[in-house]
C-alpha cells in the first residue's frame, strides 16, 4: 500500500490583495430574532439598589456639605451659640435622661 501526499507550489489564493494588506471577509450571518424573558430574583435586586443609593448619598452628601459651609464661611446663614443656664438653686439636673 503506498499513500501519494503532492503538493502545489501555486497558493490557493492569488487575486484580491497583495502581501503587505490585510485579509479582509464580508458576509451576513442570519439569524431568527428571539425574545429574552428574565425577572431578577430579589437580592440581585436589593444588590443593584443599595449601589445606586449609596452612589446618590454620597454626591448628595457631598454636595450639601459644600453648600452648607459656603453659607456658613460667607455669613449668608447667621448662626449663634446658644449656652443654657439652669438656675443652680433649684436643684435641678444638668441633664436630663
Amino acid at each position: 500500500m503506498r499513500t501519494i501526499v503532492e503538493y502545489s507550489s501555486d497558493p490557493i489564493w492569488k487575486i484580491g490583495r497583495g502581501t503587505g494588506e490585510p485579509f479582509q471577509i464580508t458576509g451576513k450571518i442570519r439569524y431568527p430574532e428571539d425574545r429574552i424573558y428574565y425577572q431578577p430574583g430579589a437580592l440581585e435586586v436589593l444588590k443593584n439598589s443599595w449601589i445606586q443609593y449609596l452612589s446618590v448619598l454620597l454626591v448628595t452628601w457631598y454636595l450639601f456639605l459644600k453648600c452648607w459651609s459656603y453659607l456658613i464661611t460667607s455669613r449668608i446663614l447667621s448662626s449663634r451659640v446658644v449656652i443654657d443656664k439652669v438656675p443652680i438653686l433649684t436643684g435641678s439636673k444638668r441633664h436630663a435622661f
